[in-house]
């Protein structure tokens, strides 16, 4: 995931915090281009999708504010995305 500022500039440092469908909570801190990386192991074989849901993203003095999520992409809403099984 990329974390942006209301400019548009990548942020780094932030906390990044998250579930998976079955409610694993995990987090990532972005890196100077603004992006850090969740994974999921052992996904059973009989799923079809699993899906992260970002909870929140923290930064000393910066506030989150989940409305603003977007997706250039185009492959989620911003806040929550499914992958699917090949």
């Amino acid at each position: 995931m990329r974390v942006r500022n209301s400019s548009g500039g990548a942020v780094a440092n932030v906390r990044v915090t998250g579930t998976w469908t079955n409610g694993e909570s995990v987090s990532c801190s972005t890196g100077s281009a603004g992006n850090c990386t969740v994974t999921k192991s052992k996904i059973a074989n009989t799923r079809t999708s699993v899906t992260f849901q970002v909870t929140g993203a923290t930064k000393s003095g910066w506030a989150y504010l989940a409305s603003a999520n977007m997706d250039v992409e185009g492959d989620s809403n911003g806040t929550s995305i499914t992958v699917f099984r090949p």
